[in-house]
């Protein structure tokens, strides 16, 4: 039985992802899967280059993230969710959505349900893991309030809206996911079967839990043991994920109709229709952020204005020139140190490409 991950998170998950794109998109070859999907967190960053990647492997790519939504009609806390793009409307709304989280708060991005609302054009949307709103409240014995919070999710997304099931092992998760089930029996929500993706092979998991040591300011003995209780959290195969759930078989299907349902390919539009990440912070100077990341280059001084200026420039050209396909011949050694500096900058910002670009 064939089947596509939908909830991976890649290097361009700042500190929380291992799957790097090269080597996702290589097993996802290997695997023989028709389509993956990269879910990071608050960002496409790497949207361009994993669309390149998959494109070249014959792998249909699927464009998503995870972002958090505040409940704010009742107690104020904020929930991720995953949101896949169909097209490219869903995919300017994915950057619109990240503007909108990224401007409300810049250390803890995250939108509200009126702003999703708003954006929800091209869009799917998975429930999330068991951390997830309707989750959270299952577990709580508060199926009510789920039932609330699920419909109203279908009443936004429609057909688009799936209840996300996953097994790590994880004793809550069978006791979400049985709930789940019958609620989609219920509510009429289609299921879908994930794997919360952070790193490529099961041995990986080690080199993870120090980034995310890294990420939360902790020391390693203290990792949230409720998130990365174990080593599941990998990039599986088909034939893995099968032997972790005896359940219907549709929750399989499902991952292969929402990858045959996705119509978004970047390479067939041009640069002028795509809508990208414009990230205004305040209190940031972002010619300061690529002054501090040129120095890791060890780029002389009297070279960094110089090539501070040329950052926005090497990177719209960049992106034309994946889009296009265009030979790469042209790019001179400092146009890729640029590339490469911008790459990090914006990695660290947790934003797509500076705002300057396409002004």
């Amino acid at each position: 039985m064939s089947f596509v991950h939908l909830h991976v998170h890649s290097e361009y998950s700042w500190l929380d992802g291992t799957c790097f794109i090269d080597n996702l998109v290589k097993k996802a070859k290997k695997q023989k899967m028709p389509a993956v999907a990269i879910t990071d967190r608050n960002s496409i960053a790497g949207a361009v280059r994993f669309s390149k990647k998959c494109r070249d492997a014959g792998i249909q790519p699927i464009i998503g993230l995870e972002i958090e939504v505040l409940n704010d009609k009742t107690d104020g806390r904020a929930f991720s969710i995953i949101l896949l793009a169909k097209n490219l409307e869903g995919f300017n709304n994915l950057s619109r959505l990240i503007n909108l989280a990224h401007n409300r708060d810049p250390g803890v991005p995250k939108i509200s349900k009126t702003q999703l609302q708003e954006c929800d054009a091209g869009l799917i949307c998975l429930s999330f893991s068991v951390v997830g709103e309707i989750c959270t409240l299952l577990l709580e014995n508060r199926d009510k309030e789920a039932r609330v919070v699920s419909d109203w999710y279908k009443s936004i997304f429609n057909d688009n809206y799936y209840y996300e099931v996953q097994n790590h092992g994880l004793p809550r998760e069978a006791i979400a996911m049985n709930k789940l089930l019958n609620m989609s029996y219920n509510s009429k929500v289609p299921v879908v079967l994930t794997n919360d993706c952070h790193y490529m092979e099961r041995k990986d998991s080690i080199a993870t839990d120090a980034l995310n040591c890294i990420r939360k300011g902790i020391d390693f003995g203290h990792l949230d043991a409720k998130r990365f209780a174990c080593n599941e959290y990998f990039f599986k195969t088909a034939k893995e994920m099968k032997s972790l759930f005896c359940f219907p078989p549709q929750l399989f299907s499902n991952t292969l109709s929402i990858a045959d349902s996705i119509e978004l390919d970047l390479y067939t539009e041009s640069v002028e229709n795509i809508v990208l990440p414009r990230i205004e912070y305040v209190n940031w100077d972002t010619k300061s952020i690529y002054r501090e990341v040129l120095k890791v280059f060890r780029v002389p001084d009297r070279k960094i204005a110089e090539l501070c200026d040329m950052i926005p420039l090497c990177a719209k050209t960049l992106i034309e020139a994946i889009l296009q396909s265009t030979d790469f011949s042209c790019f001179s050694a400092e146009d890729y140190v640029c590339c490469e500096a911008l790459d990090i900058a914006e990695k660290l910002i947790g934003t797509y490409y500076s705002p300057e670009i396409y002004e």
